[in-house]
């Protein structure tokens, strides 16, 4: 039997600053203007396409809108004032966390970047390429799913683009635990995990997108935690 390939969910890239200015339009009104985010995105757009914009400002309606522990820990814990005060580092961290956990895809492109920037400085496009092929099928939406998904992760400084087909990791200096939290957060869940302990996040090569991993646990926002037989800090699920 052929093995079912995974969907990709989303093929056009979501402009952060956008996505930014959603998430501070939902912490006021709990909604967004559907008409006003296509406008903006069209003024954006790079094509000619309506149809094109359309899918793309839906696909941030649905990122900033999906009902997950995230979205329901951002609307708890900040006012729009708050949320637009934080550095761009963090918010960039957030965003993604929020793209990776509505379209798994993006994910599955960072955690393909990770394994090799763990151990080299530079990734070359083709292996990335190879590598998601193997997951989703090699077809012309797999390219446009990957460039999309790859100008997003530039735009939130994952990733830089050194020269043409390489890439390096990018410069996001996370200050606030939230933020840390939301991206392993989304690790946890997307890596279907039962539990995990925080001794052992920095052996995974996707957590290495945050700077550090110094966190208040005691005070933590979207992560549930306990001690383990050993006296050790586990993740064990995420809050609802």
């Amino acid at each position: 039997m052929t093995e079912k390939k995974k969907s990709i969910g989303n093929e056009q890239a979501l402009p952060v600053d956008i996505m930014i200015d959603s998430i501070i339009e939902y912490l006021e009104t709990k909604d967004i203007n559907k008409e006003s985010l296509l406008l903006r995105v069209k003024e954006q757009s790079t094509s000619s396409g309506d149809n094109r914009a359309k899918k793309a400002a839906n696909a941030i309606y649905s990122v900033i809108t999906k009902s997950s522990a995230l979205n329901r820990a951002i609307v708890k814990n900040y006012t729009p004032e708050s949320f637009y005060k934080l550095s761009e580092a963090d918010k960039n961290v957030i965003v993604m966390s929020l793209v990776c956990l509505r379209f798994p895809f993006t994910y599955d492109l960072l955690f393909a970047f990770s394994k090799l920037l763990n151990i080299q400085d530079l990734v070359n496009k083709q292996y990335i390429n190879e590598r998601m092929a193997s997951m989703y099928g090699s077809n012309l939406s797999l390219e446009h799913g990957i460039e999309a998904a790859m100008k997003t992760a530039i735009d939130c400084k994952f990733i830089t683009r050194d020269k043409p087909g390489l890439f390096s990791k990018g410069t996001n200096i996370v200050t606030t635990s939230f933020a840390k939290e939301a991206w392993i957060a989304t690790f946890f869940e997307l890596n279907g995990r039962k539990s995990v302990s925080i001794n052992d996040l920095e052996y995974e090569p996707v957590i290495s997108y945050l700077s550090d991993l110094e966190i208040d646990w005691k005070n933590s926002k979207i992560l549930e935690t306990m001690q383990d037989y050993s006296n050790q800090v586990v993740i064990c699920k995420l809050k609802l």
